[in-house]
């Protein structure tokens, strides 16, 4: 998947694990277009548990630094869309903390709306003040 500026790269197919209370996921490498040059990762849980619900959602992404500030975040989700939407989910859950504003600008361009702020723990057991986002794909 690409476009003029960025490419996605399957890195990583997981399957459901129930040992490791695992959901099927997907991970992508994120490139400058026509390049070696990684400049992040995004991913993607088709379905969610009940810790995932709480602090992780369906889509989780990182952009490297230095190439912040160009909404390459927002591109990946754009090129992942149909994707996602081939996956026939109506609605994407996407967290993010309370004090992360370039993510919290980069959801709501994606079209999320807010449903909510509250305590989450995190996976090393930390509670964090985090914001709740529901994306309609219908």
């Amino acid at each position: 998947m690409s476009d003029n500026e960025i490419q996605l790269s399957l890195s990583e197919a997981m399957p459901t694990n129930i040992e490791k209370q695992t959901v099927p996921e997907y991970k992508f490498n994120i490139f400058k277009n026509n390049s070696d040059i990684k400049i992040g990762e995004i991913g993607f849980r088709v379905c969610l548990t009940p810790q995932l619900s709480k602090f992780g959602g369906h889509i989780g992404y990182m952009i490297y630094e230095s190439y912040r500030g160009h909404h390459y975040a927002e591109k990946a989700f754009s090129l992942l869309l149909n994707f996602i939407k081939k996956h026939r989910l109506t609605k994407l859950l996407i967290t993010c903390g309370t004090n992360n504003l370039p993510s919290i600008r980069t959801i709501e361009r994606m079209g999320a709306k807010l449903l909510k702020i509250e305590e989450a723990e995190t996976d090393q057991k930390i509670m964090r003040p985090t914001c709740y986002y529901i994306l309609n794909l219908s």
